[in-house]
């Protein structure tokens, strides 16, 4: 064994066991570390696809939402049309109670204005009292002229 080709061998094959052991164990540590790569990316795409049925079922939620704006734009045009329709009928209707106001008025100034002239006629009483009086001085007058 003191053969130094022999020694050379023997230390140069104790270092590439020593290679192999390390690469061997850096070779579990890659392993280790894909395994735990496979666990998360198999976590990963489980979240996708829950994120995925999420996403599907909003899209669906805002077809939907899509289709009541839609409906509700048409109702809106409908109530639109028929504001319009109503506003026209009540500028028609305010003008014909200007109309009736202005009306009103007057006839309340005739009101008046007869009420004044019944205040300053004479009432029937009275009317009958000065035909007797006319109709007593007539006589009188006749009497006195014979």
């Amino acid at each position: 064994m003191d053969n130094p080709q022999e020694n050379y061998t023997q230390v140069l094959l104790e270092d590439i066991r020593s290679q192999f052991k390390a690469f061997g164990e850096n070779l579990e540590l890659v392993k280790e570390k894909g395994d735990a790569t496979h666990e998360q990316v198999g976590t990963l795409s489980e979240k996708l696809e829950a994120v995925k049925v999420k996403t599907d079922a909003t899209y669906e939620k805002v077809g939907e939402l899509a289709e009541d704006v839609d409906t509700i734009k048409v109702e809106i045009i409908s109530i639109n049309e028929e504001l319009k329709k109503n506003t026209h009928e009540l500028a028609k209707h305010s003008e014909l109670l200007d109309e009736h106001t202005t009306i009103l008025h007057e006839h309340s100034e005739e009101l008046r204005m007869i009420r004044y002239d019944l205040k300053e006629k004479v009432g029937r009483d009275e009317l009958k009292a000065l035909e007797n009086r006319v109709l007593r001085l007539e006589k009188l007058t006749l009497q006195s002229s014979h």
